[in-house]
């Protein structure tokens, strides 16, 4: 009988062993729906640069346009193919990304780098049409103004309000620069979305919600000590019920 009890409390120190040194591997979550929306990003921020770049060249075709207009639309065109050229490497990047997607504890350095990648072109992309230090650089046709800030120069002009053609292109060259805007924002906070995922998923949960827990350290000796002291107790037990 008590040979019983020993055997019963042992079981439970083993069991209470097995549980404290039992973790469940953290794993990472699926990003699949993030990497969508930021090829979605990508989509709406090409369509806005074709619109800019045809719109400001059917500005430059309007005939008898003045000088001063035809400089400034030409400055935001000469843009326009800059935003082109950095797309082609932020979607390069982002096919990486659909790539490393389906694995992405596996590649989740992988995934960090290119995420990281994409944010800097992403950046240079918006300062190119939103700064002036880019036609500033590249000595274009009208300098220290951002090309955002020429095509509401253009909107308000009134060679350009007086042809119902440039004002059309004008109006729709500056409704593509709010959607770029938009777009290049969606994208910032999708992949800083990635990066709290990889990082959430890499911080195991605590197995009950409380506040300001200390960080829970490995069983080690402390579950070795406290599973002695069981026995030792049910030894004590044992031998004064004898």
């Amino acid at each position: 009988m008590y040979t019983k009890r020993i055997v019963g409390i042992a079981a439970v120190a083993i069991a209470m062993l097995v549980a404290l040194t039992s973790v469940a591997p953290v794993m990472a979550q699926d990003i699949s729906p993030v990497v969508g929306e930021i090829d979605k990003n990508m989509d709406e921020l090409i369509a806005a640069t074709e619109v800019i770049h045809e719109q400001t060249d059917a500005i430059l075709g309007v005939e008898g346009i003045p000088d001063g207009v035809a400089a400034k639309a030409e400055t935001v065109h000469l843009s326009s193919h800059a935003l082109a050229h950095i797309g082609v490497y932020m979607e390069n990047n982002i096919a990486k990304l659909d790539t490393y997607k389906a694995d992405p504890e596996k590649n989740k350095a992988k995934i960090l780098v290119t995420v990281g990648k994409i944010e800097a072109l992403r950046k240079l992309h918006q300062d190119t049409i939103d700064a002036g230090d880019f036609v500033t650089t590249m000595e274009l046709p009208v300098t220290g103004k951002a090309p955002h800030e020429l095509v509401h120069v253009l909107i308000e002009d009134p060679d350009v309000v007086a042809s119902p053609e440039a004002k059309s292109a004008a109006d729709d060259i500056h409704t593509a620069l709010h959607a770029f805007d938009d777009a290049s924002k969606a994208m910032r906070l999708n992949l800083e979305d990635i990066e709290y995922t990889l990082a959430a998923a890499a911080t195991p949960a605590a197995a009950t919600p409380a506040a300001a827990t200390p960080t829970p350290k490995g069983p080690g000796f402390e579950a070795i000590f406290a599973i002695a002291g069981i026995l030792a107790v049910a030894y004590l037990v044992l031998r004064r019920t004898r």
